[in-house]
């Protein structure tokens, strides 16, 4: 069975990022928001039998407002750009030196359900040429 790794960032006053590690070297990577319930997931991949695939998330904000301004462009620009640099930058960043996980696009996801959803698109229309599936 894989391993969680939390820490917590300097951005926005203190964000925690969760990874799932799978118990051999990934062969995938995916990064989501709403990390302290998806990262949860990674046990669910190793189970399905699919090639070993590590989970990056940024945690979430509890205040639903906050959070959707951080996941969509449209609501408030800034604070948007903010943590787009931060999940793009930062936490990729952060996975490639204290996980050594850096794969190339085409097996390097950006996922999120619901309004993490609306993250994972923006983001990924954004830079096709970090997230490519």
């Amino acid at each position: 069975m894989g391993k969680f790794v939390t820490e917590t960032f300097n951005y926005d006053g203190g964000r925690q990022v969760t990874a799932y590690v799978p118990p051999v070297p990934p062969e995938a990577v995916v990064f989501a928001g709403d990390g302290q319930l998806v990262t949860q997931w990674g046990g669910v991949l190793e189970v399905a039998e699919v090639p070993p695939t590590m989970i990056v998330g940024s945690h979430r904000l509890d205040d639903e407002m906050l959070r959707l301004h951080e996941y969509s462009p449209v609501f408030n620009a800034q604070r948007f750009a903010a943590h787009e640099k931060f999940f793009v930058e930062d936490v990729r960043h952060w996975a490639r030196s204290r996980l050594g996980v850096a794969l190339p696009a085409e097996r390097t996801a950006v996922f999120g359900v619901s309004a993490s959803g609306e993250l994972a698109l923006a983001i990924g229309l954004r830079h096709p040429d970090i997230y490519g599936a």
